[in-house]
């Protein structure tokens, strides 16, 4: 990862040899992702946050295979229909132990990075397994979570205790974020935490963000947004030894291809409050659609990029097309396609995704997947835009 000037970067807790092995032993089939910001990058410079990214980075034992056929719905567990085949019972119960499994290695890998700091941390670290693991209803968890840290924020509500909270939540989407159902969980969890009443400071004032940040807690989920950005989805190429400096993606950075992009694809369709989803599937459109795919070195990149866009057309179609009839954060002059959303934009899109899935040399998988995005946007919009 870079070090550029004037920019600090958050020093992550290690983790023993042990504990990481375990990781690798369990999360087989549990990738991790985030999402890559190239030089097109809506993302803005600026300070990483200190202390928010807290999980260790666990390199998964392989990585998407994107010269194969690509199956989104496969891969992450969309699919329902999947569950109930003829062969569906026995895999279903292994896939409930492997996701138990998983939950329990990312549960103690927290609570070893959290071993030094205060007792509320581990007691969200519970609430979280038990409604990863659908123990816990989304209500009673946010009540659960209040009582936590609503004394805290009326203490001291300027620097917020509850930033920890968002990175550990930022932590688990990294590494469970391809199972859909753990996300729909967590969604549910920050949509409950949305619907409590304001907390308040000493003074009987609602509880802002404070620096700067805006929202009132809970229902404006302050500061989450800046935080998922820098601790989730905000990923950096490996610094290249090669003369341009340009930087590669190893396996384990294309692997975050699904994690964190499947879990904002989510939220972006049902979560009640923005947290930026939008402002990250414009950047991936950015990146993995509006590129052009003619040198190898492009159509190399197209298999880090080109899925992650597709993943947030699958999941959240709808949505994205609702954004665009409302041109939404729309700027006609800024970019070669402008700004935002626009009907004239989800054509380009569409398009983009369509010559993408008939271009030679980006491998089955990536062609496979962008069809996939172009077909969901003709059913979405009826072939008329």
């Amino acid at each position: 990862m870079k070090q550029l000037k004037g920019t600090v970067l958050a020093n992550k807790p290690a983790i023993t040899p042990s504990a990481r092995k375990k990781l690798l032993e369990t999360l087989k089939l549990v990738p991790l992702l985030r999402y890559h910001h190239s030089t097109t990058s809506l993302r803005p410079p600026g300070r990483r946050l200190l202390s928010v990214s807290l999980a260790p980075e666990p390199k998964p034992l392989s990585s998407p295979d994107f010269t194969q056929p690509f199956n989104l719905l496969a891969i992450n567990n969309c699919s329902s229909s999947t569950k109930h085949l003829s062969t569906g019972n026995r895999n279903h119960h292994r896939d409930d132990i492997r996701n138990k499994m998983s939950i329990q290695v990312w549960v103690d890998a927290a609570r070893q990075n959290h071993s030094d700091q205060k007792t509320e941390y581990q007691s969200t670290i519970d609430i979280l397994k038990s409604i990863f693991e659908g123990n816990s209803d989304p209500d009673r968890a946010a009540s659960q979570i209040n009582t936590i840290y609503e004394p805290l924020l009326k203490g001291n509500h300027q620097n917020s205790p509850v930033n920890v909270l968002w990175g550990i939540i930022c932590d688990a989407v990294r590494v469970l974020g391809a199972n859909t159902s753990i996300d729909e969980r967590l969604i549910n969890l920050l949509n409950a935490l949305t619907k409590l009443p304001d907390v308040t400071d000493q003074h009987g004032h609602p509880a802002a963000g404070g620096n700067g940040i805006d929202g009132v807690y809970w229902k404006d989920l302050p500061n989450l947004a800046v935080i998922f950005r820098e601790s989730a989805i905000d990923v950096d190429p490996a610094v290249s030894e090669l003369p341009d400096n340009e930087g590669d993606w190893s396996d384990t950075q294309r692997t975050t291809l699904l994690n964190v992009t499947t879990f904002g694809a989510l939220y972006l369709a049902r979560g009640l409050r923005s947290i930026g989803m939008d402002f990250h599937a414009e950047s991936s459109f950015m990146d993995g659609v509006e590129e052009a795919y003619d040198t190898p070195e492009q159509r190399r990149r197209a298999s880090t990029v080109v899925p992650p866009a597709a993943t947030w057309v699958l999941i959240a179609g709808e949505r994205i097309y609702e954004l665009c009839r409302n041109n939404y954060k729309r700027r006609e002059l800024l970019g070669q396609y402008g700004r935002g959303y626009s009907l004239g934009r989800w054509s380009v899109w569409k398009g983009r995704f369509a010559l993408i899935a008939a271009t030679e040399g980006l491998g089955v998988g990536v062609c496979d997947i962008a069809k996939q995005a172009a077909e969901k946007m003709n059913s979405v919009d009826g072939g008329l835009e």
